[in-house]
């Protein structure tokens, strides 16, 4: 996904080159570079035009690439017990549940949440999901810095979280 956004923004980097402006969003891109390649006008040299028939090959082939592998997660998602409980959970779909039990596995080897917490700094989006699973836990023992990594509370902050969120 991180590529497919690299390439849009590329293009419309491109375009933003020739004065041709195109708001943010792929679904605004794949609506609007078509009608730019059409338009023969708008200053754009061939070589442009070819570099972005390119692009939007390249885009068109990440959307397949995206869409097999999302269904080939969701499919994985229904085959694992993990998964399906993680999935009863409101928020949590096919694709977070499969990428907590990759990270994760079934959780046996973590035996308090706060356990959890440290594994958590490896994992993108890692706040989302940890904050829906065990929300009270996290809040108490840790904090999410600037950097989105989750790093643990000294002793005498954690007691001052617990007393003063404990109506949670």
């Amino acid at each position: 996904m991180k590529h497919r956004t690299a390439v849009v923004n590329q293009v419309r980097g491109l375009l933003l080159e020739y004065g041709i402006i195109v708001p943010q969003g792929i679904a605004r891109l794949r609506k609007r570079l078509p009608r730019v390649l059409e338009e023969a006008d708008n200053g754009l040299s061939f070589l442009m035009r070819d570099l972005l028939q390119r692009l939007q090959s390249e885009l068109s082939a990440l959307d397949t690439r995206i869409t097999e592998i999302t269904g080939q997660l969701t499919r994985l998602s229904h085959e694992l017990e993990a998964c399906q409980r993680l999935q009863e959970m409101e928020g949590i779909g096919p694709l977070s549940a499969t990428a907590l039990v990759a990270a994760l596995g079934h959780g046996h080897n973590f035996h308090i949440p706060t356990d959890l917490v440290v594994k958590c700094q490896t994992i993108d989006n890692a706040e989302v999901i940890f904050s829906r699973i065990w929300p009270r836990t996290i809040v108490h023992t840790s904090y999410w810095n600037r950097k989105g990594r989750c790093e643990p509370l000294s002793p005498s902050e954690a007691h001052q979280s617990t007393t003063k969120s404990s109506g949670i």
